[in-house]
């Protein structure tokens, strides 16, 4: 590689899984200087897809993004909760939350693969459907196998209803909620609540000190849960793709 590649770095694992060379942005700011680097970078890695995740306070930088062709496809809000944090469980909830093992992989991925419909890669318009399906089943197995994560599901009288993944960040002192997900069916009941609120138990027995969960601005109804939780924002971030074919 000749050019400069401390502004990007190639991503392998979206190039695989959606078969076109996928790049990242390193700096959450660009400035004219900078995108000529990141054009010559791109050409010279054949990059298809460059994702942006970009800072909204700078008025200048975003200007830029869409001068350049990058589109908008998503706004990433982090909230965050100091632990521990007093939670005020539903004893009436119809159904057993339980650790995830190997044997509940099947009905997982058959939950995920239409429960993240509303993310920056179907937003976007050029993925393929299908491998965004694949990438949620894939994401949520690796979850249940890796022991080094939790898997919380929420186990009812017709089967699993939900689910909610558990990550342990900067040697444990910290957890990040990741996936979260109620089959459309008994969405409405508490159970994705009663998913966060376990979550948290987990974190706080685990000796985290916070709490972290990303979600899209747009998507209000996890705004409203996490915040009737007792999670309070921390940061917003645009998330842009410039795609080069």
């Amino acid at each position: 590689m000749n050019q400069d590649s401390s502004l990007c770095r190639f991503l392998p694992w979206d190039t695989d899984h959606f078969g076109v060379r996928i790049g990242v942005l390193e700096s959450d700011v660009i400035t004219p200087e900078s995108m000529d680097t990141v054009r010559q970078w791109c050409q010279s890695e054949n990059i298809a897809c460059l994702y942006f995740l970009a800072n909204p306070d700078n008025a200048e930088s975003i200007r830029l993004a869409f001068d350049e062709g990058f589109r908008w496809v998503d706004s990433r809000v982090t909230l965050s909760l100091k632990l521990p944090h007093p939670q005020i469980t539903n004893k009436d909830l119809n159904g057993v939350m339980r650790i995830a093992d190997k044997n509940d992989i099947d009905q997982l991925k058959a939950i995920a693969r239409v429960s993240h419909k509303n993310t920056r890669f179907y937003r976007d318009g050029k993925f393929d459907l299908k491998r965004c399906d694949q990438m949620y089943e894939i994401w949520i197995e690796k979850n249940v196998l890796n022991q080094e994560d939790v898997v919380y599901v929420c186990d009812s009288e017709q089967g699993l209803c939900g689910y909610i993944t558990c990550l342990f960040k900067d040697a444990g002192r910290y957890g990040q909620m990741g996936l979260l997900a109620v089959t459309g069916n008994t969405q409405g009941r508490g159970y994705g609540k009663a998913l966060v609120q376990q979550t948290i138990s987990c974190f706080t027995e685990r000796g985290c000190e916070e709490v972290k969960v990303v979600t899209q601005d747009h998507n209000i109804t996890a705004l409203r849960l996490y915040e009737k939780c007792g999670f309070l924002m921390e940061s917003c971030e645009i998330w842009f793709h410039k795609w080069f074919v």
